[in-house]
């Protein structure tokens, strides 16, 4: 994805909806193994679609999806026949938004918010 020169990071969620309880929609859950399973299809087609050269995990849910197709002697992530640069930043649910915000300046800027 590009913004005039810039090149965007993808932000990846582990699984690309709001996973939330039966019985109440405006709820928030982790999402179950077999909705992570489900997301990294459409990751795949994501990465297919557009010109990336970072995926961002947010979250440990989707770094921990993500780590075995990390290589650990570059730190680059295998997707299909892409190979794309790599971070993890804190999720902003459940009182992470100061970190997120922070990583994410780290991961796209280059500096760090005191």
């Amino acid at each position: 994805m590009k913004v005039g020169t810039d090149t965007l990071p993808l932000l990846w969620n582990s699984f690309p909806w709001h996973p939330y309880k039966f019985d109440n929609v405006q709820s928030n859950r982790a999402p179950v193994t077999g909705e992570l399973q489900e997301g990294r299809g459409f990751l795949e087609q994501l990465v297919g679609m557009y010109e990336l050269d970072m995926v961002v995990a947010v979250g440990r849910k989707a770094e921990t999806g993500l780590k075995p197709y990390v290589s650990e002697s570059t730190g680059k992530l295998r997707i299909g026949d892409s190979v794309l640069r790599f971070a993890t930043v804190r999720h902003p649910s459940f009182g992470g938004k100061g970190d997120f915000v922070k990583g994410m300046a780290t991961v796209t800027l280059g500096i760090s918010l005191l």
